[in-house]
């Protein structure tokens, strides 16, 4: 087991384990449905168990970890109703975005958005998924935080978890990041040559299409979707 070390207030500390949790919940080092023992990730991470609880809990409130009585803590299913729901939100806020940007970016803005599509290009023709993904996620946070609108980043950090979650299992398989690109590189270029109504409809497309891909997660992976409050109760059969 790789091992950390955390060191720092009782409040950043806390701040850290559930930063280095949730991260490992989101790149699916632990996958939805196994068991969260506070005592090995306060030892992993070489914290009191203290920090760990705060981190578990905040989690919990967040829907990424299911705390069952006299069962454990799980990670929580990845939840189709919420793909959904997130999916909806993501598209109505990054479409605006997108739309936003094209028409108020500075040359500053415009040419960070170039060298970050630049570094993606290349990650993803090396065959880099996990550098790409990174970039990816950056470009996507890059274009909220250009609107200029403070609130809207740390807003979209909770509204899409499971989107978010689900996203990370297809960045990863072969084609996916060339797709991406594609769809990126039309979003960059109608923003460049400030035509809004262009980006707007370049984001809308690359969203529906990962929505898609992401609703199809049910059919190929099924055991995703398992509530371990109720046995192994599809969620879509509880609707």
């Amino acid at each position: 087991m790789d091992r950390k070390h955390f060191t720092g207030s009782g409040e950043t500390l806390s701040a850290k384990v559930y930063e280095s949790l949730r991260e490992d919940i989101l790149s699916q080092a632990h996958k939805p449905g196994s068991r969260i023992v506070k005592k090995e990730i306060a030892d992993k991470l070489e914290v009191s168990l203290f920090p760990v609880g705060e981190a578990v809990n905040r989690l919990a409130d967040e829907g990424l970890l299911q705390v069952v009585p006299q069962a454990g803590t799980f990670v929580s299913p990845i939840s189709m109703d919420e793909i959904l729901e997130g999916s909806f939100l993501r598209e109505a806020l990054e479409c605006a975005s997108a739309e936003r940007v094209a028409e108020i970016a500075t040359k500053n803005q415009v040419a960070e958005l170039e060298r970050n599509f630049s570094i993606q290009e290349f990650l993803a023709h090396e065959g880099d998924s996990d550098g790409f993904f990174e970039m990816d996620d950056e470009m996507h946070r890059f274009l909220l935080r250009a609107t200029g609108f403070s609130r809207i980043l740390p807003l979209s950090g909770t509204l899409w978890l499971q989107v978010e979650r689900a996203r990370r299992l297809f960045a990863r398989t072969p084609g996916s990041a060339l797709e991406a690109l594609e769809e990126h590189r039309a979003i960059v270029q109608a923003i460049v040559n400030k035509r809004p109504e262009a980006a707007r409809l370049a984001m809308k497309a690359h969203i529906t299409r990962v929505t898609a891909e992401l609703l199809a997660i049910e059919t190929q992976d099924p055991d995703l979707l398992t509530d371990f409050s109720a046995g192994t109760t599809n969620l879509k059969s509880q609707k």
